[in-house]
């Protein structure tokens, strides 16, 4: 049994037997004084009667706790479900930036055609968009999740915000690539906005999120 309920259990049923003998005590005593026939009799009735509402209403709290104590751990079930798939996909993600380090060398020591280069810039530039609306998807849908332990808009704005830069150099350059050169500038600045781009889901989005994970 879970320890909270088994100290929920015990609390209550220390409180309604105080209550309890308080009660007869405090009744026994009051017959006594006032000479009431059979008065020990009469004050076993009286509390027995009242040990009757105190257990109705220590069985209504034990069942609210109960309910609550689910509640609340449903409520952090849903949210690290939630919480756990952005840091999936953020992941995912960060293996498809990485990825990207070898085309970029080969191209550079011109291993690779402009062709072959053009058409890997393609495939990135498609899945790494199709990762960055999955990641924003799920950001915007943990707005519903309540105590999360951080603001689901600053992460959807901040990571909208760092994946631009990289989906929108990525589109300057594969519109310039016919004058594009191996060991151009252009794909430095790729290369550090991938890094970035990196660091941020790595040191900012995927640990903000397992921070979340944390259960208060």
């Amino acid at each position: 049994m879970n320890t909270d309920i088994k100290r929920t259990l015990v609390d209550t049923f220390g409180r309604i037997s105080y209550l309890f003998v308080i009660f007869f005590f405090f009744i026994y005593t009051l017959y006594l004084h006032n000479e009431v026939p059979e008065a020990l009799k009469e004050a076993l009735s009286a509390s027995l009667s009242f040990l009757s509402v105190l257990a109705t209403l220590g069985a209504a709290y034990i069942a609210s706790k109960l309910f609550n104590d689910w509640k609340e751990q449903e409520e952090y079930n849903h949210k690290k479900e939630s919480i756990n798939k952005v840091i999936e996909i953020s992941e995912t993600l960060n293996k498809l930036l990485n990825s990207m380090n070898l085309p970029f060398a080969m191209f550079a020591v011109k291993n690779m055609s402009k062709t072959e280069f053009f058409n890997f810039l393609i495939r990135s530039y498609s899945k790494i968009n199709e990762e960055n609306s999955n990641i924003l998807n799920n950001i915007n849908y943990l707005a519903s999740v309540k105590n999360k332990g951080f603001s689901s808009e600053k992460i959807f704005s901040d990571f909208l915000s760092e994946s631009s830069k990289l989906t929108d150099k990525l589109e300057k350059t594969l519109l310039m690539m016919n004058e594009l050169e191996h060991n151009s500038l252009e794909l430095m600045e790729i290369k550090a906005i991938v890094e970035n781009l990196k660091e941020f889901i790595n040191s900012n989005l995927i640990k903000t999120l397992k921070l979340g994970l944390r259960r208060y």
